[in-house]
This record gives structure tokens, sequence and C-alpha cells, in this order.
């Protein structure tokens, strides 16, 4: 586990642009955070990295594909979404399976979680400054742990790491 402290969302997004490039097919990224902490920026960061133009927030139609992309890139927002049964007819089991890299936002409504994947939890350092972020990784599962660990080396030579 590891933070990193940002200070506007462009440095926000070049973390993000940073981890889009260590994540692998069948990495599941589960975003933790308040409404506007930066959890759609930070997506929208890795879509970046993947070659994605333009990433719309998928808080309408709760699940976005990317598949031209290498992996390719499932977003899903369960904002709207709070039943494991609701969730369950998502399958994202499938797209795992099928080599997507899945980035889901709200996945405090995900009760029944998998053994492995990497959190990402986005907080708000302070009220009075709207653009600061904590930024804390985690991961559960070996191929996870060495994502983040590429991801933590690269970000050294940039930023702090907590």
């Amino acid at each position: 586990m590891f933070s990193v402290t940002t200070y506007a969302p462009e440095q926000t997004t070049d973390i993000a642009r940073c981890f889009g490039r260590h994540i692998e097919n069948s990495t599941l990224v589960l975003f933790y955070g308040d409404l506007g902490a930066g959890k759609t920026l930070f997506t929208q960061g890795i879509g970046y990295s993947l070659g994605i133009k333009r990433m719309k927030s998928p808080s309408f139609i709760i699940a976005s594909e990317y598949e031209d992309t290498i992996p390719p890139l499932l977003h899903i927002d369960l904002y709207r979404i709070s039943t494991a049964r609701e969730i369950d007819s998502l399958e994202i089991d499938n797209y795992l399976q099928d080599g997507f890299a899945v980035c889901i936002e709200w996945s405090e409504n995900w009760k029944e979680l998998p053994s492995e994947y990497i959190k990402i939890e986005i907080k708000k350092i302070s009220e009075k400054d709207e653009s600061s972020r904590l930024i804390t990784f985690s991961a559960f599962g070996e191929k996870h742990e060495q994502i983040l660990s590429r991801v933590k080396e690269e970000l050294a030579n940039d930023y702090t790491i907590n």
C-alpha cells in the first residue's frame, strides 16, 4: 500500500496515466471516494494512456466498453447499482476472463468482492483547497501487487510516496 498527494487535477491525470501504462489484461481496479473526488478523472487518465481520446462518466449508462485498446477496458459506475443481483448482471467476471481491464467507480456498493484487485481510494485533503487529493493504492493478489510495485517505482521519480 502507498499514497501520493496531488495538488492539481493535472497531477491526478498524470498519476492515472502512469498507472494505465502498467495495467494488464484482466486487471480489476476498484475506486472509492466521495462525489467529486476524482474517480472519473483518474479513469479517464487510464483511458488516455491506452489511447482513448474521449471517455464519459458511465453514471447513467452504467458501463462503457472500449474494445480497441490493449488491454481492452470496461468502465463501470455502480452509483445507481446496489444489489448483488444487479452487479451480477453486469457479468464482470466474464469481462475479466476475456482479458478486459475493468475499472469500477463507487465500489462501495459491491459487497461481495473478488479476492484479487487493486483498490484506489481518492480523498479530498481539504475543503478549502478543492484541488488537492490523497490517492491511496492497495493491492490484493500477487499479480496486482506486481502492477502496483511497478507503478510505485515509476511515480517515485516525480512524486513523494508515502
